[in-house]
């Protein structure tokens, strides 16, 4: 009996010792400072400042649930100080949110794909889920996180996004109501069929007007003192679309005449004056402009098998016009080039350059336009225009395989170098500043758990630096990338990986959301990842640990 109880007791502490050692943190402690423990955050951000020298607005997003009248997917805020913290707070059952009721905007149905926008004051721009029955479903509201007050200020403008900041975040356009940085509000009147666009503090948008003789259309200008331009006027229903330039942005104008054609005319921004196209275009609609503003191309479908390609300089009114075999669906100007890239079914490039560039040729390899992170940029160039995209493709039994190859522009008959290997797809793209390249390769359907590869295109080296898991951030000299990914959790290692030695510095463990600090200094804006540059993260570990929850860091 004495021997059955002596065993029972062993039984109870050993048993009482493994649920202990399961709340128990497992691996090493995070970097930095833990500001709440909470398992079921969902994003971490950090809102902009309205000035230099004032830190940045650290946010955190709750979970996703149905806010409104309309039970439509959103989610609120809660702002955690950051600069002086006795301890961290324990969930988030005794904290109320500093907004509540936000709508998903464009960045997708997750709550971390939220991006906060401030105006130069620092206050946060956002749309609100309605909860009043004398309201309309949603509605964009401006809270100041210094003073707490939240202001209402107006329906969504026709965008995704709802709003619409100025270059120097000093002016916000809410529909027709332009809030100025001193206070007050500008009326602009009912906008046009063209979206508004801000082209540094001043706003250009179209407006329509009823006439005798149908829709009249204005192009005006709303100005940073409030004053408002009629900058041009038609009969009939105009239209725009911005043309950025290395020079003064252009407005690319047009307009439909009684005979149903549409002219086009180049408004100059900064001079006010416009150009009249020339009538050779024909028909033809615009379809790109050269990444410096210069080269307009516009397209006109002639049959099945042609497509008449009209270009025309702004510059020095010099024009062109070719007919390219077959149906061009897509075409792309060299960055830094007078020179135009249009791939076609039967895997012709055709290029045409301007006499300042090499002749004209053709060459076989099939051209696509790759997404660039983390800004999302499509092309098929890299920024600089010395290195071009292409792939190629083979088939293993029932499977189709795709490998993505980087050549030089110059010379794009010459052997170019693979950036993911056979059997993997190209799951992301990251370019250097000094045109070096990071890949991110990837069975299909594991998009999270990556190969990195670095790979530069002028000497055709490829190294792989990391396994296992994706990148977050790129800076001059190295990478933050989520590594040792677990499906099962969606969490994983926040590492830092020098892009020339692969060595490799782990903050923190199971971590699944990351967010960089805009305004950490001069520094910061040279290197994304420059010493010193502070960052947020999210943990949840397998089994409920006291390092789950919402840390701030600085990048060692």
């Amino acid at each position: 009996m004495r021997h059955s109880r002596c065993g029972a007791q062993l039984l109870e502490l050993a048993i009482a010792a493994f649920l202990g050692s399961a709340c128990l943190p497992t691996g090493s402690p995070p970097l930095g400072q833990q500001l709440i423990s909470d398992r079921t955050l969902t994003g971490a951000f950090f809102a902009p400042s309205g000035g230099e020298g004032v830190a940045s607005t650290l946010l955190a997003s709750g979970p996703l649930r149905a806010v409104g009248l309309e039970n439509v997917p959103g989610f609120d805020l809660y702002q955690f100080p950051y600069s002086s913290v006795a301890g961290p707070q324990n969930g988030l059952a005794g904290l109320s949110p500093t907004v509540d009721s936000l709508m998903l905007d464009e960045g997708g149905g997750s709550p971390a794909a939220y991006v906060p926008r401030t105006d130069s004051s620092g206050r946060l721009i956002y749309v609100k889920a309605a909860a009043s029955a004398d309201m309309l479903p949603s509605y964009v509201a401006r809270f100041d996180f210094s003073t707490g007050q939240e202001d209402y200020l107006g329906l969504p403008v026709r965008k995704p996004l709802g709003f619409l900041l100025s270059s120097s975040r000093s002016r916000v356009l809410v529909n027709d109501l332009i809030f100025e940085p001193d206070g007050t509000i500008s009326p602009i009147g009912p906008l046009g069929p063209s979206e508004p666009v801000f082209i540094e503090d001043n706003l250009f948008y179209a407006t329509t007007v009823s006439g005798e003789i149908g829709m009249a259309g204005r192009i005006n200008r709303s100005r940073p003192d409030g004053a408002i331009e009629s900058l041009m006027s038609s009969t009939s229903l105009v239209t725009f679309r911005p043309i950025p330039s290395d020079e003064a942005t252009q407005l690319l104008v047009s307009w439909k005449t009684e005979a149903g054609e549409v002219p086009y005319l180049l408004f100059d921004t900064q001079r006010l004056v416009s150009t009249l196209l020339p009538t050779q275009r024909g028909s033809a609609e615009f379809w790109v402009a050269s990444s410096d503003g210069h080269w307009l191309l516009f397209r006109s479908v002639e049959s099945e098998s042609t497509t008449r390609l009209f270009l025309f300089d702004r510059t020095t009114n010099d024009n062109a016009s070719l007919p390219v075999l077959g149906p061009a669906t897509e075409a792309e100007w060299r960055p830094g080039h007078a020179q135009l890239w249009v791939p076609l079914p039967n895997d012709l490039n055709i290029v045409w350059s301007s006499v300042e560039e090499s002749s004209p040729g053709a060459f076989t390899a099939a051209t696509t336009k790759a997404t660039f992170s983390p800004d999302g940029r499509q092309s098929m160039f890299t920024r600089d225009g010395r290195h071009w995209l292409s792939v190629d493709a083979r088939t293993v039994g029932d499977a189709l395989e795709i490998a993505w190859l980087v050549g030089d522009a110059d010379k794009p008959s010459l052997p170019r170098v693979q950036l993911n290997p056979w059997g993997e797809a190209l799951a992301a793209l990251w370019e250097t500043s000094d045109g070096r390249l990071l890949v991110g390769a990837s069975p299909v359907h594991e998009d999270s758990r990556q190969d990195l590869y670095f790979v530069d295109p002028s000497t055709g080296s490829s190294r792989l630096i990391a396994s296992g898991g994706h990148l977050v951030a790129l800076g001059q000299t190295r990478a933050l990338a989520l590594l040792n990914w677990q499906l099962s959790s969606s969490t994983g290692d926040l590492t830092l990986v020098d892009l020339e030695t692969g060595d490799k510095t782990v903050l923190a463990e199971s971590v699944y959301d990351v967010a960089l600090d805009p305004g950490s200094g001069t520094a910061a804006e040279a290197d994304a990842l420059a010493s010193g540059r502070q960052l947020a993260f999210l943990i949840r570990n397998r089994l409920a640990s006291p390092y789950d929850g919402l840390w701030v860091a600085r990048l060692p």
